[in-house]
């Protein structure tokens, strides 16, 4: 029986990294969402998904800056939409074990709607954390170099990035799946230890006895 270790939550908490680690430790496959969202973006916006579609007839300049103006309300709309389409790609693929890491893994959707026996964790990072990881990024400094007023442009993102992350928190309480708050003091392997354990990785690939549902 194939089973997923589902890692959810918002840029810059590891969540990524976390992914790598188990993925090599234990030598499953990975999926990064983001590495397919350009397909799934196109194939969002054929089906007329209206966030996707409007996103897709922009120009690539133009796409990555309105990505960034999204109201918190458009961007939880854009990640439904990307997370069926993930879905209906899971559907056509073959896997014992995989490791399926994306912002669209939403708690309310994977409680609905995830068609495989899974176990799944969200990191959520603290709002100042957030910011000095933005910071940090190249590939954020230049997406923000692109606007006229790039200053304003990073406050209205860190807002919608940490409402878009109390709405994933208050998600991932409803459904009781565990969530951890990321705030820099604890170190990667750190939060790689509580996601293994709330994961069940030891219990469901030794003993190859996947759990069809998540407890706390």
């Amino acid at each position: 029986m194939s089973h997923v270790f589902l890692i959810g939550g918002g840029p810059g908490s590891g969540k990524s990294s976390i992914a790598k680690k188990l993925s090599k430790e234990y030598g499953i496959e990975y999926w990064k969402v983001d590495n397919f969202v350009g397909e799934h973006q196109q194939e969002a916006a054929d089906r007329k998904f209206p966030i996707n579609n409007y996103i897709n007839n922009l120009s690539e300049d133009e796409q990555q800056l309105e990505l960034l103006k999204l109201t918190s309300k458009q961007e939880l709309a854009r990640q439904e939409e990307l997370f069926f389409i993930l879905i209906k790609e899971l559907r056509v693929r073959t896997f014992d074990y995989l490791v399926l890491e994306g912002n669209c893994l939403l708690p309310n959707l994977v409680a609905q709607r995830f068609e495989y026996p899974y176990t799944a964790v969200w990191l959520l990072p603290e709002p100042k954390f957030q910011e000095k990881i933005y910071r940090k990024r190249d590939w954020a400094q230049e997406l923000l170099a692109g606007s006229d007023d790039p200053g304003l442009l990073m406050k209205t993102w860190l807002k919608r990035d940490r409402e878009y992350n109390e709405v994933v928190r208050n998600q991932a309480e409803i459904q009781k799946f565990p969530y951890l708050l990321v705030d820099g003091k604890k170190s990667i392997d750190d939060n790689y230890k509580w996601a293994k354990q709330k994961l069940k990785v030891t219990s469901i690939l030794e003993h190859e006895h996947p759990s069809p549902q998540l407890t706390k």
